[in-house]
């Protein structure tokens, strides 16, 4: 019995060696370098596999997601010749920097350094022109954003520009859904009257069977709008009595390189984002630092406007008397500058008052000038007779609050049209359409999200 119980406790004994052996054979790979070695190579090795965002305005100030592998606590990012500041590590696949500005529209590589060494990601992120450029998801909340017809609170805009007043209604370039909508202030009903939704193109024709590309800047001239497309860099109009559109100067997607002063569709223009009329040219701003004119008979003739020095991008305009107001950006500056356009060429070109960083739209009740601070959240008055740059709406925070003056907030204020008291102005970070009584600065969400 003995022996029987000794051979029974031996096979046990044999059974849990064998067990143990292939268990622990079974966690040890049958290779020279441990499996803890080789997952460290595999974090360290250095790379970059996306950008998001991969454009900003020339500004900067975007939050870009680089996604690869290898960050680290020390790691160092270059946006072309420049750090990315306020770095944040979220994991060694996963980090977030805020880019920085840069002087004028150009396209440069992401470079990524730690003690594990460097990767480059060529031309990986795309300047544009830190203004109205609604290519740019800049600010705002996409997820609002549409482009519903339908009545004032239930209807939605996507990156809307320039508003045009004419009677009742209200003309808006809604921008990044390449769409001319018309807000009927009586009945409270926004509709789409030119152009289909998300659907790009240059084909003139009657109102929805005609396609646009990205219209900004808007002026009303008689019986017509006109409006500069900053994606095809064409000057086009439409009839607001039978919303027949037009193409009157530019060669369609002929953006880059030198322009072309020549008659009506011969011209070339580069990434028109302003227009403005004084009855007899229209005059255009593009990115690249121009201020065109197009003559609104004969053949259309486009020609540069010569100023007595180069500029930086114009980015809109407003007309009191032959004074020629535009905002200049420049690098890290917005400055409000004028020209007299009664001179005899080349024209003086006179700095009035330096602006807040990123400020853009402008308008005028005919003695004062209204501006728009895209980045700053504010509207400001500058009174022509007094000099004076004041904030008369907005707290300086980017908000959706209808109150009155200061106590109101915006959310990236764009492009701006007066009329008879009233400012109404185009929300970028908030896709909708505000009213400013300059009565009492009281401010009025009247069309789109009221979040």
């Amino acid at each position: 019995m003995s022996l029987n119980r000794s051979y029974l406790q031996f096979n046990v004994i044999k059974l849990f060696v064998v067990f143990l052996f292939l268990f622990i054979s079974s966690c040890t790979p049958f290779r020279s370098t441990s499996s803890i070695t080789e997952l460290g190579s595999v974090i360290d090795q250095l790379s970059i596999s996306s950008i998001s965002p991969s454009s900003s305005f020339i500004l900067g100030g975007t939050t870009i997601t680089i996604k690869g592998s290898g960050f680290k606590a020390d790691t160092i990012v270059t946006v072309g010749s420049t750090s990315c500041s306020s770095i944040s590590i979220i994991n060694s696949s996963e980090l977030t920097c805020v880019l920085p500005s840069v002087s004028a529209p150009v396209a440069v590589d992401v470079s990524i350094t730690t003690t594990s060494g460097i990767t480059t990601l060529n031309s990986a992120v795309h300047y544009t022109l830190d203004s109205f450029n609604s290519i740019e998801l800049f600010s705002g909340d996409l997820s609002y954003g549409g482009s519903t017809d339908g009545t004032s609170i239930t209807a939605k805009l996507n990156r809307p520009s320039k508003p045009i007043v004419y009677g009742s209604d209200i003309y808006i370039a809604d921008t990044d859904n390449h769409l001319i909508r018309k807000f009927d202030t009586l009945t409270g009903v926004v509709t789409t009257v030119i152009g289909r939704v998300a659907v790009s193109g240059t084909t003139d024709g009657i109102g929805t069977n005609a396609r646009l590309n990205l219209p900004m800047g808007m002026t009303l001239v008689g019986p017509d709008i006109y409006f500069v497309e900053n994606g095809s860099c064409l000057i086009r109009k439409f009839n607001i009595a039978t919303y027949l559109v037009t193409t009157i100067a530019g060669t369609p997607y002929n953006c880059a390189g030198s322009i072309s002063d020549a008659n009506g569709l011969s011209a070339t223009f580069n990434n028109p984002v302003s227009i403005i009329s004084d009855g007899t040219y229209l005059y255009i701003g593009s990115e690249s630092g121009e201020i065109r004119r197009v003559s609104l008979s004969g053949t259309n003739t486009a020609d540069s406007l010569t100023l007595d020095t180069s500029i930086s991008a114009p980015i809109d305009f407003a007309l009191i008397g032959q004074n020629l107001y535009f905002v200049e950006a420049n690098g890290a500056t917005s400055t409000l500058r004028k020209v007299n356009l009664a001179q005899t060429p080349p024209l003086t070109l006179n700095t009035v008052i330096s602006l807040p960083t990123r400020s853009g739209g402008l308008t005028t009740d005919g003695t004062d000038i209204y501006v728009s601070g895209l980045g700053t959240h504010v509207i400001k008055k500058y009174s022509v007779a007094m000099s004076t740059l004041t904030t008369i709406v907005g707290t300086g925070t980017a908000g959706n609050t209808d109150a009155t003056g200061t106590s109101a907030s915006v959310h990236s204020p764009g492009f701006m049209d007066y009329s008879s008291g009233y400012i109404y102005l185009t929300s970028f970070g908030s896709h909708n359409l505000k009213k400013i009584n300059l009565a009492n600065m009281s401010v009025s969400t009247i069309m789109g999200s009221r979040k």
